[in-house]
Formats: structure tokens, C-alpha cells, sequence
């Protein structure tokens, strides 16, 4: 069996700003330092808790780089993109599968956990004709 990549908790880390909105590297690279001392297993960064699309792609990447020459293991970062559902807003769809993926997410936890499962009526297919192309109700 291979080694898992992650383990334990998997923190979103919070993206701190200066008073002029600039991503604020220092404080966010003591911040995640600070996450995995106390035992996280991983940071996701970037994401919609980070504040992702407040930040142009450089300040993303400005970030990244400094948090990796600061002495933080790549290997304990996932990094995300988020589709837009904050700030931005974003399409029917797209927000759609998000949130019945976050709902499906949190049946598979469920499972692992040996507790009850809901029901996510967003994955049922005659409920999707709205929203899948070419979808009919017939064809459920």
C-alpha cells in the first residue's frame, strides 16, 4: 500500500491583507506555519475561505512562491482554483455541481464516519433538466 498523501486535518487557510488590500505574504506564511505546527496535515490555499478571487493570478502565484522559499513543504499545500463562486459570481451551472458536490462530499464523510447519509435530491437525474444540456425529463 502506498503512502497516503494527507492525513488528519486539511485546514482552508485564510489569506490575510494589508490595510491597502495587498495579499499580505509575511503574516500568511506565519499563519500557515503556524496551522501545520499545530498539527494540520494540509493547508488549502486559494480557495473561496482564502479569498482567492480577491487576488489576480500573479498575487496567487506571488504568494505561493513566497510561502515555498519561506520554508513551507509544497508537499503539505493543495492549491485551488476557485470557480468563481464568491466575488465574482459564476454561471448556473457551475454553481449547480458545486454545491450539490460539496452535499455528495459530505455523504462520503458520512459514510466513513458510519453515520446516516442525507439525501441530496440535486443528484437526482429527473431533477437535472434544467441544468444538464440536452437532458429530458423522460430520460431521467
Amino acid at each position: 500500500m502506498t503512502a497516503q498523501p494527507f492525513h488528519g486535518v486539511l485546514v482552508p487557510v485564510l489569506t490575510p491583507f494589508t490595510a491597502s488590500g495587498e495579499p499580505d505574504a509575511a503574516r500568511f506564511t506565519a499563519f500557515c506555519r503556524w496551522l501545520l505546527d499545530q498539527g494540520a496535515g494540509g493547508l488549502a490555499i486559494f480557495g473561496t475561505t482564502s479569498e482567492a478571487n480577491s487576488m489576480s493570478p500573479g498575487e496567487r502565484m506571488a504568494l505561493l512562491d513566497y510561502l515555498v522559499a519561506a520554508g513551507i513543504p509544497a508537499e503539505k499545500l493543495i492549491v485551488s482554483s476557485d470557480c468563481g463562486f464568491g466575488r465574482q459570481g459564476c454561471n448556473r451551472d457551475i454553481a449547480f455541481y458545486k454545491a450539490s458536490s460539496i452535499a455528495q462530499g459530505c455523504n462520503i464523510v458520512r459514510r466513513e464516519l458510519g453515520v446516516p447519509t442525507t439525501n441530496v435530491p440535486a443528484t437526482d437525474p429527473k431533477l437535472q433538466i434544467d441544468v444538464v444540456p440536452g437532458r429530458t425529463a423522460a430520460a431521467g
